[in-house]
């Protein structure tokens, strides 16, 4: 077999494989790797793998490279379907029709929500193409409030280890055509193909904790990371790291003690094209070890890899949807540090309340975690009342009960003090911004929740509407 046939089956090559997947944001092909019929027969794999990566491409907002922008992840609120980009607000899938009724002059009235501008043009279009006239009679802007979302993701199995050992070899086919060609891979190809996979047998491909050898530090944030390396002992391996956290160990096979040598290549998933998509670095002698082991599919020890490799990669999510929240607010916040105090204040406020969900969020959390820390028996039912009234109200137009919205009302105030106190002394930086939508505004939030809680409680103890005094 030589460097322009198949590395699987050794026909000419010339189809344009994605060196890395296209859906996790691959942009580059190689035409030296498979042929045709090679290529499309490894779409299953290819799809399956892209199918569990969904919910975090949509998540960090990966494009798919051919498509135009990315795909939402899918969240569960209260049994309904709700996409969410990622910056973390929940979109529709599509424009809903919330209303129809007849006009005196035998015409429709619909009232339709959409999320954005793409969402109304795309459904005036759709009707237009059905010959209905359409008219826009009246445009309006709402904040609709959900609660917490769930979603749900699988991951894992026989068939997406498959597709990770056949990305970390299109690596090696890239980087070293010849060794690539080598009979002593056939058992591995094979593998990938489902020829040689069976759970009671050592997998090629397993999860590996993050510590499990050394590699550098990602260079991009969600960063895609492709190790290829011959180990002193000869033996030809991968490390394979998505969205820098999930990891994974390929074994290809071993040959005859060789002179070691190391490929890096860092992969950006939100780049939009190349050159700026990838970074490939020529590693020194001893980053890889000298062996590694090949256990067993399946293990209780993959399961715990997985869960704390989520963990860890939903934090990061979290982390950068509150970044761009403060990215967002910086510039305006930081526009009113030279107004007097009064004047301040109230634009501050003005500019929170254009950000209703990251207030309430605070709100939420503040109830939330006092309402579960409680111990005593006999407060418990004094939370009750504050904890309902803060989940969604469907017969609401923006999804808040009247409580619900003086509470979010008044903790936009205190947050604003609060800022706006310290913007008198000059511009707050990003992670002091940070704070105030994180830890130190819910404690911000909490106080004059409380405070206004205590107020409300009657000399017989039960609640009284909030607002009131």
């Amino acid at each position: 077999m030589n460097i322009n046939d198949c590395i699987f089956c050794g026909a000419p090559t010339g189809s344009r494989e994605h060196t890395f997947p296209a859906a996790l944001g691959g942009r580059r092909v190689n035409k030296g790797i498979l042929c045709g019929d090679c290529n499309n027969g490894f779409s299953a794999l290819d799809a399956e793998l892209s199918e569990q990566m969904r919910q975090f491409n949509g998540l960090i907002g990966v494009r798919p490279d051919r498509g135009d922008r990315p795909h939402l992840a899918v969240a569960d609120f209260e049994g309904e379907s709700i996409g969410v980009d990622h910056t973390g607000r929940p979109m529709l899938h599509a424009a809903r029709v919330v209303g129809e009724e007849p006009t005196a002059d035998g015409h429709t009235l619909m009232r339709v929500m959409v999320s954005d501008e793409r969402q109304a043009q795309q459904f005036i279009g759709k009707l237009r193409s059905t010959g209905q006239t359409v008219t826009i009679e009246r445009r309006e802007h709402r904040s609709v409030h959900l609660d917490t979302g769930h979603i749900h993701m699988q991951f894992g199995g026989e068939v997406a280890l498959r597709e990770i050992g056949r990305v970390a070899l299109n690596f090696v086919a890239h980087e070293w055509p010849e060794l690539a060609r080598k009979r002593e891979l056939d058992a591995f190809k094979n593998y990938v193909k489902g020829l040689e996979a069976s759970a009671a047998s050592p997998s090629p491909v397993w999860w590996s904790p993050t510590d499990a050898f050394p590699i550098p530090v990602p260079k991009f944030h969600f960063g895609h990371q492709i190790l290829v390396a011959v180990a002193k002992s000869g033996q030809l391996l991968a490390r394979v790291r998505l969205f820098g956290t999930l990891d994974f160990t390929v074994h290809f096979a071993d040959f005859p003690v060789r002179d070691e040598s190391a490929v890096m290549f860092d992969i950006d998933p939100e780049a939009d094209h190349p050159p700026d998509d990838l970074v490939r670095s020529t590693l020194g002698i001893g980053v890889a070890p000298n062996w590694v082991a090949r256990p067993m599919v399946g293990g209780l020890s993959d399961l715990d890899h997985l869960k704390s490799a989520i963990a860890q990669l939903l934090n990061k999510v979290s982390a950068r949807q509150n970044m761009l929240v403060c990215e967002a607010l910086a510039p305006r916040l930081n526009a009113t540090c030279l107004l007097g105090d009064s004047e301040r204040f109230h634009e501050v406020a003005s500019i929170l309340a254009d950000y209703p969900g990251v207030v309430l969020f605070l709100v939420r959390h503040a109830v939330r975690t006092a309402a579960q820390s409680i111990t005593e028996v006999e407060l418990q039912p004094l939370f009750e009342p504050l904890v309902q009234c803060l989940l969604p109200d469907p017969t609401a137009a923006n999804g808040l009960s009247e409580p619900a919205d003086a509470l979010v009302s008044l903790a936009t105030q205190a947050l604003a003090l609060s800022i706006a106190t310290e913007l008198s002394q000059g511009a707050i930086s990003l992670a002091r911004l940070g704070e105030f939508v994180n830890g130190l505004g819910a404690s911000i939030v909490a106080k004059a929740v409380f405070d206004q809680w205590l107020r409300a409680l009657g000399s017989n103890g039960e609640l009284e509407p909030f607002g009131r005094g």
